[in-house]
């Protein structure tokens, strides 16, 4: 028999929406494994819009679902009308944190003005005591800022397309909480007992549907092949088990029917992060 799948997409591209090589293969390795597929993205605005030859954010406004058309050579549906019944499984690419900058961006409103701080490796040493003392300064001063993203020198929560717009763990880290549309999803996948997979940085939106429930992101020790280890750690601090795994590599909560993989979670070549999200499609379609 035919699996029906459904993929969740949020927008098109690594740093506002869909990481598009993940979806891509996840694509590939559904369509060789014979399963029909159907995208959903939701119908509402990116959290942002970025330039991806600079990596910073633009005054553009643009349509998560639209943008998620993209991907989906535009056969893709609201995410109001995925029917659970009518599908096996659910997948939700990742976006990995950027492995070519990293900033701190502030909004200074009375200004009218952006800081951005940005680094090309995770492992160079930046001191972000000036702009902490800026930002104070200004708050102290009446004026209103928030800190939309941090270096992973505070807390690794520079996730994109999932972490912005699908929850807002870009935002507030491990205090997020996962779009009521996604989440009911997520809950009504699992509550029927059909099988869920998430790639990268989704994983942490099973952490918070589905409390205790064990995944993967990787590893939990910083690298140069590892540069955001510390969301393992943060995922242990939410509930949730994790078990270190290479990129080539998934695991499979059993009990929750959960497959998850690092992805671009790793800095790996391409074709392993490719080899390791059809991993992750076979363990999805053996739950099945």
């Amino acid at each position: 028999m035919v699996k029906c799948i459904a993929i969740v997409l949020s927008g098109c591209g690594v740093y506002d929406g869909t990481e598009i090589h993940e979806a891509s293969a996840v694509l590939v390795h559904l369509s060789r494994a014979g399963a029909k597929v159907q995208m959903f993205a939701p119908d509402v605005d990116q959290m942002h819009v970025v330039n991806h030859c600079e990596g910073k954010p633009t005054a553009e406004k643009r349509n998560v679902l639209q943008e998620s058309a993209r991907i989906a050579r535009g056969d893709v549906s609201d995410l109001t009308k995925l029917d659970i019944t009518a599908f096996d499984a659910l997948v939700i690419p990742g976006k990995h944190y950027s492995l070519i900058y990293t900033f701190i961006i502030m909004y200074l409103n009375h200004y009218h003005s952006i800081i951005y701080l940005r680094h090309y490796h995770s492992s160079i040493i930046i001191s972000i005591q000036p702009l902490l003392t800026l930002y104070l300064s200004r708050t102290r001063a009446g004026f209103h800022c928030s800190l939309l993203c941090s270096t992973q020198l505070l807390c690794p929560i520079g996730g994109f397309g999932v972490a912005k717009n699908l929850c807002d763990w870009a935002v507030k880290g491990k205090e997020y909480t996962v779009q009521p549309q996604v989440e009911k999803l997520i809950k009504g996948f699992h509550g029927v007992g059909k099988p869920l997979a998430m790639c990268c940085i989704s994983p942490v939106l099973a952490a918070r549907a589905l409390p205790g429930c064990e995944i993967t992101v990787g590893q939990d020790s910083e690298c140069e092949r590892w540069p955001y280890a510390q969301t393992a750690t943060t995922m242990t601090e939410l509930g949730c088990k994790h078990v270190n795994k290479n990129v080539g590599e998934v695991h499979v909560d059993v009990k929750n029917k959960l497959v998850t993989t690092s992805a671009f979670m790793c800095n790996a070549p391409i074709h392993e992060v490719f080899d390791g999200v059809g991993v992750m499609v076979t363990e999805l379609l053996k739950l099945t």
